[in-house]
């Protein structure tokens, strides 16, 4: 009878050794770090993703009414996350009986996961500000968006003020301009040099000095039609005729007929170009909030429409409530979504190259 009961301890403790191993496995042996970095990578990436759009379509809006754009960046996102177990196993051997003792067998469990996030945001403003949004974007920066695809003609509608003189329109409550008709054809001109390969850049880096961008004209190997629109450039430019190489500078006039002088815009001037078109309800006109829209040359569209309405719309690319009114972007309008998207490039660029001068 002793035999018997010993060896149902001896089982006894065993079974209990192997549910506690069973337990804190269950709960522990699988790590929990590495789960959590897919899913919370992605929406941490949408949600900035989504902010970024929101906000500088509400400055947009903002700049409309005349009042202050403002950006918070977020600086830092640090996920905490914080995983306590615990685990116990209860036996009673009852001594009147030899093969009860699982009856007086208890198992407890308890796990607890804690998740705290931390997210640094910082306001754009002071010294930062002024480098980031009111400093003029160098040329060689546009150069090197045309270089890498980017349309030449949203491009330069975007960036530029001024080409060798030639002025792009101007928005803003005060001091708005349509534009030079043949600054709209030349950025034309030069898009479909672009699609042909007739347009390219070229750096040269002297051994003192800063470095020089050059501009490459090319009329030989392409199409008679493609020459006739590279003499086109060279002549509402006042360009050397034959050569096929050009200097680009800041600034608004050409030093001479080998120069292309670009006199670009800072990222709030873009800003306040394409909040000039943003679609404000009429009582707003007429009791003077707003100036009415920009007009434009026939045929053509603004680089961005925002509509506005009362009521929150649907199938939104981005949407913003501001002054009591809804301000979005549609998900179909391609144009308007790609000019969104490029100003939120344009302000990690700036970043890149606050230590830059225009020159």
């Amino acid at each position: 009878m002793s035999r018997n009961r010993a060896t149902c301890q001896k089982t006894a403790s065993l079974c209990q050794v192997v549910l506690v191993s069973a337990l804190f496995c269950g709960t522990g042996c699988a790590s929990m770090g590495p789960g959590t970095i897919a899913p919370d990578r992605i929406d941490y990436n949408n949600a900035v993703a989504e902010s970024w759009k929101q906000q500088v379509l509400l400055n947009i809006v903002r700049l409309r009414y005349g009042d202050a754009p403002v950006f918070i960046e977020v600086a830092q996102i640090i996920g905490g996350y914080t995983m306590e177990q615990r685990g116990a196993v209860g036996w009673n051997f009852d001594q009147q009986s030899n093969y009860n003792w699982l009856n007086s067998l208890s198992v407890n469990g308890e796990a607890k996961f804690t998740d705290r996030p931390t997210i640094t945001y910082t306001p754009l403003t002071g010294s930062k500000f002024i480098r980031n949004m009111m400093t003029p974007i160098p040329p060689e920066v546009i150069l090197f968006m045309i270089q890498s695809g980017w349309p030449a003609d949203a491009i330069m509608q975007y960036t530029v003020q001024t080409i060798n003189g030639l002025r792009n329109r101007r928005g803003g409550q005060d001091k708005r301009m349509a534009g030079d008709p043949d600054f709209f054809k030349l950025v034309s001109l030069f898009r479909d040099a672009q699609a042909s390969g007739a347009i390219g850049m070229q750096v040269e880096k002297p051994e003192k000095g800063p470095s020089v961008v050059n501009m490459i004209l090319r009329d030989q190997q392409v199409d008679p039609e493609m020459v006739e629109k590279i003499r086109q450039i060279r002549k509402m430019l006042a360009l050397q005729a034959g050569a096929r190489k050009f200097r680009v500078t800041y600034g608004g006039i050409a030093r001479d007929d080998l120069n292309i002088s670009l006199q670009t815009r800072s990222l709030f001037h873009i800003l306040i170009v394409l909040a000039s078109h943003v679609e404000v309800p009429a009582k707003h006109i007429e009791d003077g909030q707003v100036n009415e829209s920009l007009p434009l040359a026939p045929g053509s569209r603004p680089l961005i429409q925002v509509r506005s309405g009362s009521c929150k719309p649907g199938n939104t690319f981005a949407a913003v409530r501001y002054g009591g009114y809804w301000y979005w972007i549609d998900r179909r309008d391609q144009l308007s979504k790609k000019a969104l998207a490029f100003m939120i490039m344009l302000v990690a660029i700036a970043e890149r190259e606050k230590n830059k001068v225009c020159r």
